[in-house]
């Protein structure tokens, strides 16, 4: 019972204690009840009509401009990356197509509550975005994370489908979730333009005007249930504040001439120190550009017994480069690692490797 409502009935109560106190009467008694039952009826009734009603205006929802994204630089380098990794803030390259779905409550109105209003209390936001990784070709997408939230795990390299819509509480009980489709552009040199980016970036039809971004791992965020033609944005939760994204990846660099099988793979998840040199000093791209046959590859080459070396002593290697660094400066760190040294035959003009291992009579 509200407050008022006790008052009442004390007072009631009162009046009906002193008539009977007074009189001692069983007429006094029964007229004393009735007046008391009706006076706290008057009273309920006057205070409920006359109780302030109360003004609830629905939510309005922010537009793109209030939202708050996570890493967006202009100008930051594309990481290149070795073995399996965690890419933490990877940077949001392009970001669109907000919506907003009204979240509603039912509440109870006018006198006694007789009357259910339905008010808009918050709204879930729909926003499609794109962040780059890392240039490519990586092997595969192992786990995704928003801020310290795990949200999916396996290994993907087209799709992901997340569908995590009470992560945070839901509708009712805190921030929502999240919920979306991540398409997954490895980074090689034919990968196709995207379908969803395609509703924003390409405003005439036939124009082909959606960069492809070959050579870059990319991934586009978008609606988990709709088309990617639909244009519709990936469910992104409750609020404007977006928490930071984290993919783990794996990249390994390719076989080179003389190795077999997995090689280029240690522990399973590292790359062989030694692929990482001879794709620093081949990479025509990023590298040095050498041609394979400046380096001393194949059967019982320097490259390939180095390579077997860190394979039996399970010497792997998994690093993000973030940062603008020369090729030389990345060499040493290698033969830092590897306890070795990378140097030019003079008499051939080949490069070689010698690693600083008891491999002498």
């Amino acid at each position: 019972m509200k407050s008022h409502h006790l008052i009442i009935a004390a007072f009631a109560a009162v009046v009906y204690n002193f008539l009977t106190i007074q009189t001692g009467d069983p007429d006094v008694y029964e007229a004393g009840f009735i007046i008391s039952f009706v006076l706290m009826v008057i009273f309920t009734v006057a205070s409920e009509l006359l109780r302030p009603k109360p003004e609830i205006e629905d939510a309005r929802p922010k537009g793109l401009g209030d939202f708050n994204f996570p890493t967006a630089t202009e100008g930051r380098v594309v990481p290149i990356v070795w073995g399996k990794v965690m890419m933490e803030a990877p940077n949001l390259i392009w970001y669109g197509g907000v919506s907003t779905t009204p979240i509603k409550n039912k509440i109870k109105s006018g006198p006694f509550g007789i009357k259910t209003k339905y008010v808009t209390v918050g709204f879930r936001y729909h926003v499609g975005m794109q962040v780059a990784l890392c240039r490519g070709v990586i092997d595969s997408v192992h786990s995704f994370y928003v801020g310290d939230e795990q949200m999916w795990i396996g290994d993907q390299t087209t799709t992901i489908d997340v569908d995590e819509e009470e992560v945070y509480g839901g509708d009712k009980n805190g921030n929502g979730g999240i919920q979306m489709k991540l398409d997954v552009y490895t980074g090689t040199d034919t990968q196709a333009a995207s379908t969803f980016l395609a509703n924003y970036q390409d405003s005439l039809v036939g124009t082909d005007r959606v960069p492809r971004y070959t050579g870059t791992c990319y991934i586009v965020a978008r609606d988990l249930d709709a088309a990617a033609v639909d244009g519709l944005g990936a469910y992104i939760g409750n609020s404007t504040t977006i928490r930071p994204w984290k993919f783990e990846i794996s990249r390994f660099p390719a076989l080179f001439s003389g190795q077999a099988g997995v090689q280029n793979v240690i522990n399973g998840v590292d790359c062989n120190p030694i692929n990482v040199l001879y794709e620093i000093l081949t990479d025509t791209d990023w590298g040095l550009g050498f041609a394979a046959a400046d380096l001393d590859v194949g059967a019982g080459s320097s490259f390939l017994a180095a390579s077997g070396t860190c394979v039996t002593e399970g010497l792997g290697f998994s690093m993000v480069l973030a940062k603008v660094l020369e090729a030389k400066d990345m060499i040493i760190e290698l033969e830092r690692h590897i306890d070795g040294v990378l140097f030019l035959d003079q008499r051939t003009g080949i490069w070689k490797i010698k690693m600083a291992r008891a491999d002498y009579d």
